[in-house]
């Protein structure tokens, strides 16, 4: 391996980042690092394997010591990337993926250039109409397993931030490459090997097919969205929710952009939909 690369993947919700990581370890030349968070595990999730979970106190340790490459708050919860992660995986002859936003994706960018290591930065572009889709289709599913309201206030929460922050991703940094979201094993193959093409190109010290940068990356400011108008979306569609809870998904994800475009139109602002 005559250069090391180090693969970021930013992506929205729903944008398939899970789906298309998977395809890509499985050829055993990328390894996806395991990231620390203070979250709780999600059903089917295993500490140590999709993410180390510790509690805010050991996480503030971890960050005072030096050990993250990267942090970043989400949804009120703590992230992070350690180097020890990266390290492994070069020992072993992988090249190291990190799944993070763009906040996450300019520190491990930057650090990775610092270390003399090769950022591919890629950003999976997901129409927000099918991000809404996806959402609805697992609330539902949740709900009805769960048969629990809190199911609609978490996802009500969850689309917000999908409507107000991350529908701003795409124009917050230089991405090296652009992929769309893959609805289909095939198409997330395809893209998986296009990937790994340009990767083995980099380790066998080659010119990729892609324009990599190898400058410092650096978030673009677009702009801020308040507290206050964040619930006011989510107030919008938990209400929207519970009032068509009944409907199929495609149905609720109609109503739910439908009225989200309505109150961001009353307060001037743009719905990329």
């Amino acid at each position: 391996m005559k250069n090391k690369a180090v693969i970021i993947l930013v992506g929205p919700s729903c944008s398939g980042k899970s789906f298309l990581s998977q395809r890509l370890m499985s050829t055993g030349i990328i390894g996806e690092s395991v990231s620390t968070t203070t979250r709780l595990p999600r059903s089917g999730e295993i500490d140590g394997v999709h993410y180390h979970f510790i509690n805010d106190e050991e996480f503030q340790v971890k960050k005072s010591n030096g050990e993250f490459i990267e942090t970043i708050e989400f949804s009120g919860k703590k992230y992070g990337v350690t180097a020890d992660e990266f390290k492994k995986l070069f020992e072993k002859g992988i090249t190291p993926l990190v799944v993070a936003e763009p906040n996450g994706a300019e520190q491990v960018s930057n650090f990775s250039l610092k270390e003399g290591w090769i950022p591919v930065c890629i950003f999976i572009n997901v129409p927000i109409k099918v991000a809404i889709q996806r959402f609805s289709e697992r609330m539902l599913k949740d709900f009805e397993e769960k048969q629990s309201d809190s199911v609609f206030d978490y996802y009500a929460g969850r689309i917000a931030d999908a409507l107000v922050v991350e529908t701003k991703w795409k124009d917050m940094l230089r991405y090296d490459h652009v992929v769309p979201v893959s609805d289909t094993s095939e198409k997330a193959d395809l893209i998986a090997e296009e990937i790994i093409k340009q990767v083995k190109k980099i380790q066998e010290g080659n010119r990729p097919d892609w324009k990599i940068s190898k400058e410092e990356r650096q978030i673009i400011s677009i702009g801020e969205c308040s507290n206050k108008k964040r619930e006011g979306i989510k107030a919008q569609v938990l209400s929207c929710i519970t009032s068509h809870k009944n409907v199929s998904f495609i149905d609720l994800s109609e109503l739910i952009l439908k009225g989200a475009s309505r109150l961001k139109k009353e307060n001037n602002e743009e719905l990329s939909c």
